[in-house]
């Protein structure tokens, strides 16, 4: 019987495989999951076969998955470099928002940067104020 990481037919057909709270199927590639079909169906018994619909269904319904799993990453990256892209374009204006802290806070933004999902804005008092609690953006002549 070939094995891929530990993940063999004999795995995925112990009905204990799965049962925890977690789906094994997630945890494993589209290249793992391939080499698990074709080991069930060279040992597949010719004379009394699987069907081969059911087998298709489950390519198919893994592929969908895998290809709205890539296209969500991608959408997210897209949406935190626009984001980040509107925030570098605010260095050099004067904002007013909230900082880290949940306090008033205005001043010269003169730096934009990112700090694991949140896009920070420095301002030139020191404060660091979220992207997402920038209340009003305004001409560096005038105040808030």
């Amino acid at each position: 019987m070939s094995s891929t990481n530990g993940i063999n037919s004999n795995t995925v057909n112990d009905p204990s495989w799965g049962s925890s709270n977690t789906n094994k199927f997630g945890e494993i590639t589209s290249d793992e999951f391939f080499n698990i079909m074709f080991t069930e169906l060279s040992q597949q018994d010719p004379m009394d076969p699987q069907d081969s619909k059911a087998l298709l269904d489950q390519i198919g319904t893994i592929r969908d998955i895998e290809a709205n799993t890539n296209m969500m990453a991608q959408l997210e990256q897209m949406a935190t470099q626009n984001q980040f892209a509107a925030a570098a374009g605010l260095v050099g204006k004067h904002i007013a928002g909230l900082d880290e802290l949940s306090s008033s806070v205005s001043g010269k933004v003169v730096a934009a940067g990112l700090e694991g999902d949140s896009i920070m804005l420095t301002l030139d008092n020191g404060s660091r104020v979220p992207f997402s609690n920038v209340e009003e953006i305004y001409d560096g002549s005038l105040t808030p």
